[in-house]
């Protein structure tokens, strides 16, 4: 399981593209290939888990932004 490091302000999230809701960071992907196939990929302030949220069709290989996150130093295996 992937998740945001215990030291990390989540506000960190808003520079990659998540909005707050509540208490749930999101970022929304699409593919527009004359489809829009969403994919939501959410962050809760109480767990700081990676959670994803797709489709069937949706295609995964499209989450550059874990790598980003990754890159940054804010993500960690747990």
């Amino acid at each position: 399981m992937l998740k945001i490091k215990d030291n990390v302000d989540l506000k960190e999230l808003e520079k990659f593209g998540f909005r707050k809701h509540i208490d749930v960071y999101r970022y929304e992907l699409e593919e527009v290939d004359h489809l829009v196939i969403p994919m939501v990929l959410y962050v809760y302030d109480y767990e700081r888990e990676l959670k994803i949220t797709a489709t069937e069709n949706s295609n995964t290989h499209k989450l550059d932004i874990i790598y980003d996150l990754i890159q940054a130093g804010l993500v960690e295996k747990e």
